[in-house]
């Protein structure tokens, strides 16, 4: 979060630090996967990030009924991502090809503009380095060789 004092610096936030590091502890030591983690997240009823920042009273013209906000995959793999945890800052990480196409172009990590130490890290750098050998590890490989040649032109009923 924001320090009060001075809004060009980042201090850990208490709460959503506790959960930070017990994501990363399930993942990196204790074995969790990412959908174990969402299922212990749950069943502790630890409120998910939009939530979080709902109950800080943080993104109020939002209806907080509108909609049922919950853990998600997509989002416990950007916290085990994100090299904010430890202490750095990453800036470009995406682009757009031109100021009139707005399609967002995810950047390779080769490419981000990364500012080390810039705050206290939540997360040590033993943890981080074991968290993120295992997220090499569950990289999807695809079994089929080949695209059919009708792929993405006909759909099943439901889509």
């Amino acid at each position: 979060m924001k320090d009060p004092d001075d809004k060009n610096h980042l201090i850990p936030d208490p709460v959503a630090s506790v959960v930070v590091k017990k994501i990363f502890e399930l993942f990196a030591y204790e074995g969790y996967g990412v959908y174990k983690i969402i299922t212990y997240l749950k069943e502790h009823n630890i409120p998910c990030p939009y939530e979080y920042k709902l109950s800080q009273g943080l993104n109020a013209k939002y209806n907080k009924e509108s909609k049922e906000h919950v853990w998600g995959r997509t989002t416990v793999r950007r916290i085990l991502n994100d090299v904010v945890y430890i202490g750095h800052l990453a800036q470009s990480r995406t682009t757009t090809p031109s100021y009139k196409n707005k399609k967002v172009i995810y950047l390779p990590k080769e490419q981000w503009i990364v500012c080390k130490n810039t705050h206290e890290p939540i997360i040590d750098m033993a943890t981080w380095n074991k968290a993120q050998e295992k997220l090499i590890g569950y990289t999807k490989t695809r079994d089929r060789k080949y695209d059919h040649t009708l792929k993405g032109l006909i759909y099943c009923a439901e889509c």
